[in-house]
């Protein structure tokens, strides 16, 4: 077995168990209280990984190695601190310079004192709180965390941290008793012969019934997709929740396929990139895409010519960052482009589940197809804790020719955040399309950034009883919508408002009133790698209808008559009197135009008496 390298910072792996179904056996509904919760038994484990854009896009697929949290040699665990360390406060305890940012399994005893908390946190060689790994502790009780890259420990409270012990990453990633149990790459088709770019004819998928990058990709989205939650539900009846369907797995794949989409791009920068040559570094391929839309009225209707006609944008896109963005943001990219799967631990423990099942539904022993169903769909009624641990490698060359194995081990997953600080504001107000309607206003929804990268769903209620997404739809075929990044500006312009500085959307769509005012509501919430959701966070904006803009006076003139309708003989002769009216017919119609006023003599004060109007 070849030495395998840890750069959590670098290379990073969540896991998250799967919650227990919503519907399960009735007469199992028990089962949870009794399974043992440290048993080799486990509900679905969703795992995500991700890299650093430098590492570029390995060129074979990935392999995903489980093992029992068990057998670890004495000689391999380290002593952390030589005696126990009293808190009163906030304190640190940091671990042997030789392991600072290298623990992988830190174990340890919380003693908080009488009537008190200890909160303890494992923190990185940076000082950062390692997030998503906390105790909480108001009893004595042995504890670990399971986290690569931890360099000490941060504690809140009154009392003691005594017995710390830990396991180094690589080593731990290098014992004995590793698994493998799938082959995950790019969703590439036996025909697409991308050697010596991409190795696509190594089989992929789970270990016992390998197949093609394709059809592994459709097995772990289908599989994923099995237990994936909808949306929170809104808790307001006048304010509904769409469905959010799961995507099609063949069509969403064939979509990424094709044409000008990410696969293709990312088959090209694997072609015109050299690993070993740091000028042409993956990270540094940029695809350039031509004959975008030039610049448009945001709620012109489709169709609609861009000003001035005829022109079109171009850009550049740095493929592997884009690629590193989607697959630690969307659950499906992820899934698709073989940087997630789903294991099931239970199915390889099918004659336990069998046992379990006979002893709780009091059955027997008698094994037939029905049996078998029934047992595995006691998947929904066995809560454990994740049993094991697990880890992602793959080969990376690295410039002038430099190779190493890396390896992520897992980690808890980031807890989904929720939309902080939502709130929405008017940001422009567009030209009426057609006369007599309501002018149109984009909207700007800001909220605080996460700690950590993730998507979110929004929703729009524009009237009671109504509401949609303001999520990308994708196509019809496909299913579903697009989770949106709405991630604020690394490098922002100067002088840039502080609302600039936020993850942000526009909604160009709302509809100002042609009298009164209503009122817009939104909801948001945030969705991570895993598709898992935060509750929602609301916002509402008032829109009022503009104030009517009243006719004007132009001038007054009379129009004498021509010459041959003068009379013969006389002192009076008919003059028009022609009076200009200012109105703007751009955004409504005048249902009528009333023009009042006086005749007085010339000369006198009143003479230059403005007349008045009326108009409906």
């Amino acid at each position: 077995m070849s030495s395998r390298t840890v750069w959590p910072y670098a290379f990073t792996l969540q896991v998250s168990q799967q919650d227990r179904p919503q519907s399960r056996p009735a007469d199992f509904a028990t089962a949870e209280v009794n399974a043992n919760p440290d048993g080799p038994l486990g509900l679905p484990v969703d795992l995500r990984w991700a890299t650093l854009p430098y590492l570029g896009i390995p060129r074979q697929p990935f392999e995903v190695y489980r093992r029992p949290r068990i057998n670890i040699p004495t000689a391999d665990i380290l002593e952390l601190t030589s005696a126990p360390v009293q808190v009163n406060g906030s304190s640190i305890i940091p671990f042997p310079p030789t392991s600072a940012g290298l623990i992988y399994i830190a174990a340890f005893e919380a003693s908080p004192s009488s009537g008190n908390v200890l909160i303890v946190a494992p923190y990185d060689m940076y000082g950062k709180t390692i997030p998503g790994v906390v105790l909480e502790a108001d009893y004595t009780q042995p504890w670990y965390f399971i986290c690569p890259g931890m360099a000490g420990l941060r504690v809140d409270g009154v009392g003691s941290i005594s017995m710390v012990v830990g396991v180094n990453q690589e080593t731990y990633a290098n014992l004995p008793g590793w698994e493998r149990i799938q082959v995950v790459g790019l969703p590439v088709e036996t025909t697409d012969n991308l050697a010596p770019a991409y190795n696509s004819s190594i089989k992929q998928g789970f270990d016992v019934a390998l197949t093609t990058g394709i059809l592994a990709a459709k097995e772990r989205m289908a599989l994923s997709h099995l237990f994936l939650k909808p949306p929170p539900a809104t808790g307001d009846a006048t304010f509904p929740l769409p469905a959010w369907p799961p995507s099609n797995p063949a069509e969403y794949l064939l979509n990424l396929r094709s044409g000008t989409n990410l696969f293709p791009m990312i088959v090209k920068c694997l072609q015109n990139s050299n690993d070993s040559n740091p000028a042409q570094m993956q990270s540094l391929y940029m695809e350039t895409v031509n004959n975008l839309d030039g610049i448009i009225q945001a709620n012109a209707p489709s169709g609609s010519n861009p000003t001035p006609a005829g022109q079109s944008g171009t850009a550049e896109i740095p493929v592997v960052s884009l690629s590193m963005l989607g697959v630690s943001t969307d659950s499906d990219a992820a899934l698709a482009l073989g940087y997630g799967t789903i294991d099931i631990p239970l199915l390889d423990e099918i004659a336990e589940v069998l046992a379990i099942y006979a002893e709780y539904s009091k059955r027997g022993a008698q094994i037939n197809e029905q049996t078998l169903l029934n047992a595995l769909a006691a998947l929904a009624a066995i809560e454990s804790r994740i049993p094991y641990d697990y880890m992602v490698t793959a080969p990376y060359v690295f410039p002038f020719g430099i190779t190493l194995t890396l390896a992520a081990l897992s980690q808890p997953p980031i807890p989904v955040e929720p939309l902080e600080d939502l709130s929405a504001s008017i940001l422009s107000t567009h030209a009426v399309l057609t006369r007599d309607t309501g002018a149109e206003v984009a909207v700007e929804l800001t909220w605080n950034p996460a700690t950590q990268p993730q998507a979110a769903g929004l929703l729009v209620s524009r009237q009671s009883g109504q509401s949609q997404y303001l999520n990308t739809a994708r196509p019809p075929a496909v299913q579903g919508y697009d989770p949106y990044l709405g991630l604020p500006p690394m490098q922002p312009p100067p002088n840039a408002s502080p609302s600039d500085l936020l993850p942000n959307l526009k909604d160009a769509n709302g509809t100002v009133p042609l009298d009164g005012n209503t009122t817009t509501r939104y909801l948001a919430a945030g969705i991570d790698v895993f598709g898992r959701w935060s509750a929602w966070t609301e916002a509402e904006i008032a829109l009022s209808a503009a104030p009517v803009t009243g006719p004007g006076l132009g001038k007054v003139s009379w129009i004498p008559p021509v010459p041959a309708d003068l009379p013969a003989s006389g002192t009076q002769v008919q003059y028009l009197l022609q009076i200009e009216v200012l109105w703007n017919w751009v955004d409504r119609s005048p249902g009528s135009i009333a023009i009042s006023g006086n005749f007085v003599p010339p000369g006198t004060a009143s003479d230059r008496r403005l007349t008045s109007m009326r108009w409906g």
